[in-house]
């Protein structure tokens, strides 16, 4: 699957060749000093995942480093805007607009 950003709302589909879609949710405000290590470790132990990061607003670098460190991976997913403050909000941003067959919810720290 080809790395995307999105900025408006949209269904982003996860599966991947009949293959069950695992999409990793990563909400994350003002994480510029996690965020690399935290797609790096679950790229790693999770390959064929597609990895989400659901920027909530944040003031840092936190959508570029994430955007930086899918394409340095090849990694599937991309970065997700959402304006609401709040990490409900951000998760109910990734459920909304990410279609997948198993979800994994974790922080982006």
């Amino acid at each position: 699957m080809e790395q995307m950003e999105v900025c408006e709302r949209g269904v982003l589909s996860t599966t991947q060749g009949g293959r069950p879609g695992v999409a990793v949710v990563l909400p994350a405000y003002n994480e510029a000093l996690t965020i690399a290590p935290t797609i790096d470790d679950f790229h790693r132990a999770l390959p064929e995942a597609a990895i989400w990061v659901i920027d909530n607003r944040s003031s840092d670098d936190t959508a570029a480093i994430a955007k930086r460190t899918l394409a340095r991976l090849g990694c599937p997913g991309g970065i997700l805007y959402e304006g609401r403050p709040g990490k409900g909000n951000a998760v109910r941003r990734a459920f909304l607009d990410i279609d997948a067959d198993v979800y994994l919810l974790a922080d982006a720290t």
